[in-house]
């Protein structure tokens, strides 16, 4: 046994001094040491794990203890409570962690000690870097659950492996065999993704609510599942839909859009059965018109004969009827479709109801999903080849190798045809306009190290080209060649130093010369001005463009667009998959305008510096993409128009959006001008990070909208005008600064469209206001409105004016009856009116919410609603996992 020999100064401690303590190892050689809590985890209480517990409000509302197994041992966390073992009614008591622990024959709650006081560090401020917001974005916690203090276990859905596909293994083709399945009827899935009796309301698996399916079970993971219709395309009668479920007919994986258009009389789908424990039963519908009837004689399903490694496990989400057609062997695929990226990504599948839409990286998971179609697409096109792009090129070159580059677009683009991928060397900066067009099933990356190659319409203007206006100290001009414009789209801009000089362009883009000139003098280093009008146009010709500096332009780097539209145009292309591209400066109001593309992949890419619009399209899906205009950009940075194409979801997964002076909105699109309104089904948009928009979260033509794990930084609204569709916002947290420009708008919207519901739930939102007038919802309209629900939400204002003088709710005329709010603290540093007095709040539903100066007009709140006059409540030990939020794993708290 080892011997303890303790220093002669050696002191008694009390326990809760104590952080570690020596043990004896066992070994007869070595002493340990162990923690505190480890030693109470292990000291006190030993056996199985089970759920945690929450105790009762009171003790007539105590949580009952039911006995554990006699003989053996169990414990359980204990959030602070009350609780009744054998009748005796045992209190937590709050600011402690608690354990029960069962020793086989009776329970005992231990006292592990006092939770952790999490200091207010990372606060959300405007002086947050954007790294400090945006990494690892996680849940807001919930205050009822003292035990989140110490973990928060993540909402993880099913994992499946997308992975690269070989078809045809040492030259052993697949064989398949029939499937005896069987035939359920008088169900359909619910709205909660349950299998439910009919009558049939809601069916996640038809569009139509049909009821009956085949249902396949007891197969292993990894088999191929071919299905095929027996009948024509009739009335879709030969699309089939599918979804996997648990035992509990819960899906876990379900496709209701991307499978919908396939007809599969002529050629059959394939689709593989997770590697996951919870996906035991496959449900097979039809997307069909008049009813359902025999289920099973409307397609056949065969299943993969086992043979030996016949390829990796995957789940194919589109275009998989034509993977048959798939000869080509795995290492052949990889190594020459160059760097196509094709090896396994991970992908989370879930339910696409956003309803009840609660999964973390969706919008990830159904990007690679969609994507991988097109990746399967090109691997089926013979004699598809690289062609190779650099700005140390030359034309004259054939474009095939790394060493055979070419310089310019038009160059590639002519080389290029359906199936090809064009590969963009790092580093590279182009700045000669080209257009690729007429192409499908692309591939547009890179090869080499180093950054992003730069597509680039801003132009150097030489010092030496630029002269001073005579008669007047702060005016300057140059004067180009120009192509014609439309009206009403040509985005005339100067650059000095990489920031745009007149940063409202609206101020300035249909003055006269006599108009300009003052304009001009007055505002150097913030003003420009084109000689030709943006509302008429102008045909092509010489042209002088006008700017104001302080000194001499030799003293800075002068830029200005280049053509009235981005330098790499893609039009009329169907299935294109773009990677790691960098576009700037784009001439065009509509930024870069992917409108009359079909099935765009955007991954890693950058839209930058432009004035209005980032990227206008009605058909990508984008992942980890960044829109930056610092100098600020007045329209909308992801601006999708309405869908005449083939998608009905929109999926923007990772974006960065960062504008100035609160100008723009992050996400939001029409109609167009020339085609009736066809609304989107879903938009999702996940992990963002927003920084200096006006307005973050719209939802134009998009039916059900969900923005999840949003960090913002300096922005204006959330919502900015009116909500009119069903919106869910959850995990926004961040800071909204209000600029002058904008006092009179709204932190949430104006009102919401009467009929629809927007939701915030699991929110932290601090409002630096700077005039007064921090309102939530704010419009002088005698209007109807719609429900909002602000659910486990904290809106913290801290105002630099003299006062608050308008209410936080702060419409004259709105009957709030509709309202819900639970769970919500409403905090302001001065005393902020909640709502104005003319508002009826009479039948809006009050619980568990927090009012902290912010005095209620009118209002008979229920109890278990709190009101408090004095800001330092907040600052109390009890409101701090309120005040919560996770950050790289660890927990952080709003300074306040």
């Amino acid at each position: 046994m080892a011997e303890m020999v303790w220093p002669r100064d050696a002191k008694a401690k009390k326990y809760a001094e104590v952080k570690q303590i020596m043990t004896d190892t066992g070994d007869d050689k070595t002493i340990g040491k162990i923690s505190k809590d480890e030693l109470k985890n292990g000291l006190f209480i030993d056996g199985a794990e089970l759920d945690p517990i929450k105790g009762g409000g009171t003790s007539a509302a105590a949580t009952v203890i039911a006995p554990g197994p006699a003989g053996q041992m169990r414990k359980r966390e204990a959030s602070p409570g009350w609780y009744s073992v054998n009748g005796s009614a045992i209190e937590a008591a709050k600011g402690k962690r608690w354990v029960w622990g069962w020793s086989g024959t009776a329970w005992a709650l231990y006292d592990m000690g006092d939770l952790p006081k999490t200091p207010a560090v990372n606060s959300l401020t405007s002086t947050s870097t954007e790294d400090a917001l945006s990494a690892n974005q996680g849940r807001v916690l919930d205050g009822k659950i003292a035990t989140a203090m110490e973990s928060i276990p993540d909402v993880e859905p099913l994992e499946t492996e997308v992975e690269a596909i070989s078809l045809k293994v040492n030259g052993v083709p697949d064989q398949f065999e029939e499937y005896k399945s069987q035939v359920v009827q008088g169900s359909y899935f619910g709205s909660r993704g349950n299998l439910l009796p009919t009558p049939a309301s809601g069916n996640i698996l038809s569009d139509d609510s049909r009821a009956g399916y085949v249902l396949l079970q007891g197969l292993a993971a990894g088999t191929r599942i071919r299905i095929a219709s027996k009948t024509e395309n009739i009335g879709s009668t030969s699309r089939p839909l599918y979804a996997f479920t648990n035992a509990s007919n819960q899906i876990r994986a379900v496709d209701v859009s991307e499978q919908m258009d396939k007809d599969t009389y002529n050629a059959p789908i394939d689709v593989i059965w997770p590697d996951n424990a919870e996906a035991v039963r496959m449900y097979i519908n039809v997307r069909m018109a008049g009813g359902w009837s025999n289920p099973d004689s409307r397609f056949s399903v065969k299943r993969m004969i086992p043979s030996g490694d016949k390829g990796m496990a995957h789940v194919v989400e589109e275009h998989s009827e034509r993977l048959d057609l798939v000869e080509t062997e795995i290492d052949v695929l990889q190594g020459e479709l160059g760097n196509t990226d094709i090896s396994a990504k991970t992908i989370k599948p879930s339910s696409p109801l956003l309803s009840s839409y609660s999964s973390e990286n969706f919008a990830a998971a159904k990007f690679y999903a969609r994507r991988f179609g097109v990746e399967l697409l090109r691997m089926q096109i013979a004699g598809a080849k690289n062609i190779y792009l650099a700005s140390d090129g030359t034309d004259s070159n054939n474009g095939l190798t790394e060493a055979t580059a070419v310089r310019t677009i038009t160059r590639a683009a002519a080389l290029m045809a359906s199936g090809d991928a064009l590969l963009v060397k790092r580093g590279s900066i182009i700045e000669e306009y080209g257009i690729i067009q007429n192409k499908n099933n692309i591939l547009i990356s890179v090869y080499g190290s180093g950054a992003n190659p730069l597509f680039n319409n801003l132009v150097t203007i030489p010092s030496g080209s630029i002269e001073k206006v005579a008669g007047y100290n702060n005016i300057y001009r140059f004067q180009r060649s120009y192509d014609a414009c439309v009206k009403d789209r040509g985005m005339a801009v100067v650059f000095v130093d990489g920031v745009r000089c007149g940063r409202d362009i609206q101020n300035y883009m249909n003055l006269t010369e006599a108009q300009a000139m003052p304009y001009l003098e007055a505002n150097p280093g913030n003003a420009a001005w084109f000689s030709q009008r943006y509302s008429t146009g102008w045909p092509a010709g010489n042209y002088y463009m006008y700017f104001s500096l302080a000194d001499a332009p030799s003293n800075h780097k002068i830029e200005s667009v280049n053509k009235w539209s981005s330098i790499l145009e893609i039009s009329n292309c169907k299935n294109v998959d773009i990677r790691h591209i960098d576009q700037r400066g784009s001439g065009f109001r509509d930024g870069v305008a992917y409108g009359s593309t079909e099935n765009v992949y955007c991954e890693d890419c950058g839209f930058l510096d432009h004035a209005w619009h980032g990227i206008v399209y009605n058909d990508i899906a984008f992942h980890d993409c960044r829109i930056i205009s610092k100098s600020g950009a007045v329209g909308y940075q992801y601006h999708w128009l309405s869908n005449s194409l083939r998608h009905p979801d929109l999926i923007i997964s990772k974006p960065t959006v960062i504008s100035g002076n609160n100008m723009g909105a992050a996400f939001n699109g029409h109609e167009t001008k020339l085609e009736q309104v066809n609304p989107f089904q879903n938009l999702v948009v996940e992990n963002a990070y927003v920084e200096g928009v006006d307005v973050v979260a719209r939802s134009g033509i998009v039916e059900k909208t969900s923005y999840n794990k949003i960090a913002v930084k300096d922005i204006n609204s959330i919502c900015g005008g009116v909500s009119d569709r069903d919106a869910v916002l959850s995990n926004f947290y961040g800071t909204l600064k209000r600029s002058v420009s904008i006092n009179e708008s709204s932190i949430i919207a104006p009102y919401i469209q009467p009929g629809r519901t927007l939701t915030i739930r699991d929110s932290i939102l601090v409002v630096e206001d700077l005039f007064g007038r921090p309102s939530i919802m704010h419009t002088t309209s005698n209007l109807a409105t719609g429900k909002l629900v602000l659910e486990n939400v904290v809106i913290l204002i801290k105002s630099t004016a003299a006062s608050i003088v308008a209410p936080l709710f702060r419409n004259t005329s709105i009957n709030a009856a509709g309202f819900e709010f639970r769970n919500v603290i409403f905090v302001a540093d001065k005393t902020a009116a909640f709502n104005h007095s003319a508002t009826t709040f009479a039948d809006a539903k009050f619980e568990n919410c927090v009012f902290i100066n912010t005095p209620l007009s009118g209002i008979n709140l229920p109890a278990g609603n709190e009101v408090y006059t004095n800001y330092n409540e907040i600052k109390k030990v009890k409101y701090q996992s309120r005040l919560s939020y996770v950050q790289n794993g660890a927990i952080k708290t709003v300074a306040v």
